[in-house]
């Protein structure tokens, strides 16, 4: 599966990244996804689809070289403010705990599908269950926050689910848009699309 390519390929040829494809984009399924190191994702719109009608499993990339800038100084310069704010920003802590979660208490009203009132929301898939399913929390290289979250499910029938793409979040909406009230069987269906390269969303 996609995981897996991205594993045999990092053992094999060490230190690199790797956008892999899963089954759905060798089936060329409308929605598949390319997923980079397992963490992020190349389009819920086909582009996994693209290289599985090309017969291209995945990419492996390893740079030898650093990367340059014209102006190391200036770029000090122009970043000094909005590093200097992050650190006092108290949500970036949070993000660093809980990922993009760490927002919900602005998507718990801007993303609500609107099924289940919002107490009962918060109660099934707020601060204190994500706190529950993360393993770890990531971010993009060179990234001063940690919205990625690598969720694992450790008891009851799906024990031993575990996803690194995407954020509690993600399992939040698509908890209460099917209507399942145990988060555990959401990270469990985020695993099965992630591994196959099918957008969970669209899914």
């Amino acid at each position: 599966d996609a995981y897996d390519t991205v594993d045999l390929l990092t053992q094999g040829q060490g230190e690199c990244g790797v956008l892999s494809i899963g089954e759905a984009g060798e089936n060329q399924v409308r929605y598949a996804l390319a997923l980079t190191d397992k963490r992020s994702t190349m389009g819920r719109n086909g582009f996994g689809a693209v290289m599985g009608s090309k017969n291209l499993k995945a990419v492996c990339v390893r740079g030898t070289e650093p990367v340059r800038v014209k102006d190391p100084e200036r770029m000090r310069n122009a970043l000094a403010p909005l590093l200097k704010s992050l650190k006092e920003d108290s949500t970036v802590g949070l993000y660093h705990e809980v990922g993009l979660h760490a927002e919900w208490w602005h998507y718990r009203d801007a993303l609500n599908p609107g099924l289940w009132p919002k107490s009962k929301w918060d109660e099934l898939y707020g601060i204190e269950k994500c706190r529950e399913a993360l393993e770890a929390t990531g971010g993009c290289i060179g990234c001063g926050l940690r919205c990625k979250a690598i969720q694992r499910v450790s008891d009851g029938p799906w024990k031993g689910a575990r996803t690194e793409t995407s954020h509690f979040l993600h399992t939040a909406v698509i908890g209460q848009t099917l209507g399942l009230e145990d988060w555990r069987a959401v990270v469990r269906l985020l695993e099965s699309c992630n591994r196959a390269g099918a957008c969970a969303v669209s899914s």
